[in-house]
């Protein structure tokens, strides 16, 4: 595989991640996430947060049933999830994009302005440590460039690694990013409002609002002066890039304003952006309309929900419409599923219509439909079983007979939620049969079951499951799964989980 390729799975992986849909087919990435210990260390950090979901569903006792019937809960949790991993990644790509600034305005400058360049530099290392040359009103792209480095080196790790989490443990570090929201260079506000928006810490509606009405998608002119060259396609797409960025970065700052209580961005300031060309930007949006209590979805939600060619964005727009209209959503996004299938959205939000009238001849035709993919039945035979308890034996029958990773693992999701332990032994089969990444999402959560379940029998199934699993990689998330083992009253289960296990190092 070249490395052009590389970078393209890489950007896949990262993408199916941020849209909580990696365990839809996680055999489409398997053979690059094999290769790529980036991406390897990428789906690790999702088995773990998917882990801690499982444990916490099935720690709940009673209350889990009512998780199982009413998913904002979790739905808001992937929801920031998602934008928040869109707005570590562009922070990631900001440093390379003020490199290639910085790199162009030389070029378009040419070599008679070496000197002046020279003199600039050496100016801006005698300020780097003085908060007050961040906001300053300097126009010049190289001052502005330099500026915005140093600022995102305030919170980067020597590996590269940014931390925007710096900002709560240090508040003058925050007045200084606070203060460069103001600074007269895109590029510095840029970097500012990115690393506020990941701390959390993000100024509050009005401020956005203000940003929102002045933003203006380009950066500085120089660069577009030397995209006329040669380099024009890689320069248009670093300032769509950057545009795309500043854009889901201020949204998810809207989006977290509200979630505190501050001033909210007006609906008509989210709404335009319905329309952007960017579904990473669409997607921002409809999160952060999700999130304003104000806002009743009208016709732009529901042309995008039917409409938008980009999966993610049709089931932001399913999570809003719902979040906002209740049990009038609920009925919309059903009446969606009756006139047509829609295959990528039921697999993410068949759960939301559970509540609606009629859900559950829905869930059973789309069950009992061969011409169904299986793991997307098996999804909508979860969903019947959370509306009247049905247990559809034929598919079940089918399902364990299949060696593919994404039916096995919605199985086993359907039978542990409703606890039906008699099929406990044959899914340990299943796992034994698939192969791939897959094969350890399906142990997590029958280890997950295990463990919870009080019983030895069990218990040693789960062993099995975790030796198999045992090395560095895999023992991260699987330690979070065997928690209740690993804190096991007696201490012979929990010594034998810490000797499985102990190759993983510590899951914190």
């Amino acid at each position: 595989m070249s490395t052009s390729e590389r970078s393209d799975w890489c950007r896949r992986v990262d993408a199916a991640i941020a849209a909580g849909r990696y365990l839809e087919d996680p055999a489409l990435y398997a053979d690059h996430v094999g290769q790529c210990p980036t991406c390897r260390t990428h789906v690790d950090g999702y088995t773990v947060f998917q882990a801690c979901l499982d444990r916490a569903r099935i720690e709940a006792g009673a209350d889990a049933e009512a998780l199982g019937r009413d998913t904002s809960v979790v739905s808001r949790a992937f929801s920031r999830y998602r934008v928040a991993r869109q707005i570590r990644g562009a922070a990631f790509g900001l440093a390379a994009l003020v490199a290639v600034a910085a790199s162009l305005w030389f070029v378009a400058r040419g070599p008679a302005s070496s000197g002046r360049a020279d003199l600039s530099a050496a100016r801006d290392s005698d300020a780097a440590d003085a908060d007050a040359d961040e906001g300053s009103a300097r126009l010049d792209p190289l001052d502005a460039s330099r500026r915005a480095e140093r600022l995102l080196a305030a919170v980067t790790r020597p590996d590269r690694v940014i931390e925007p989490m710096r900002l709560r443990e240090d508040p003058a570090l925050r007045r200084r990013f606070e203060a460069a929201l103001s600074d007269a260079a895109p590029v510095v506000r840029r970097t500012a409002l990115m690393v506020l928006t990941c701390a959390n810490l993000g100024p509050n509606g009005t401020s956005i609002e203000a940003q929102l009405d002045a933003f203006q998608p380009s950066l500085e002119a120089p660069v577009q002066v030397a995209a006329a060259g040669d380099p024009r396609r890689a320069i248009t797409d670093s300032l769509e890039a950057a545009r795309v960025s500043m854009l889901v970065s201020m949204l998810s700052a809207a989006e977290n304003a509200a979630l505190r209580g501050d001033a909210r961005v007006s609906s008509a300031q989210l709404v335009r952006l319905l329309g952007d060309p960017s579904d990473q930007v669409r997607a921002a949006a409809l999160a952060a309309l999700e999130g304003d209590a104000g806002y009743q979805p009208g016709v732009e939600v529901l042309e995008l929900l039917r409409s938008d060619p980009v999966a993610d964005v049709r089931m932001m727009a399913a999570h809003c419409l719902v979040t906002r209209r209740g049990d009038a959503g609920r009925a919309t996004l059903l009446a969606l599923f009756r006139e047509r299938r829609d295959d990528a959205l039921e697999r993410t939000a068949a759960s939301l219509v559970a509540k609606a009238p009629g859900a559950a001849e829905v869930a059973r035709a789309r069950a009992e439909d061969a011409a169904v993919p299986l793991d997307l039945r098996l999804t909508w035979a979860l969903m019947l079983w959370r509306v009247d308890g049905s247990r559809l034996d034929p598919l079940i029958a089918e399902g364990l007979a299949a060696t593919d990773g994404d039916a096995v693992y919605r199985l086993v999701a359907l039978a542990r939620e409703a606890n039906w332990v008699d099929l406990r032994p044959a899914l340990q089969a299943r796992w034994r049969a698939v192969t791939g990444p897959m094969r350890r999402h399906v142990g997590g959560l029958l280890v997950t079951w295990d463990a919870a379940s009080g019983d030895a029998v069990r218990y040693e199934l789960a062993f099995e499951i975790l030796a198999a699993h045992a090395s560095p990689t895999d023992a991260v998330g699987m330690r979070h799964a065997a928690e209740p083992l690993l804190a096991h009253p007696d201490p012979s289960v929990a010594a034998r989980a810490r000797a499985v296990l102990g190759a993983g190092g510590d899951p914190k």
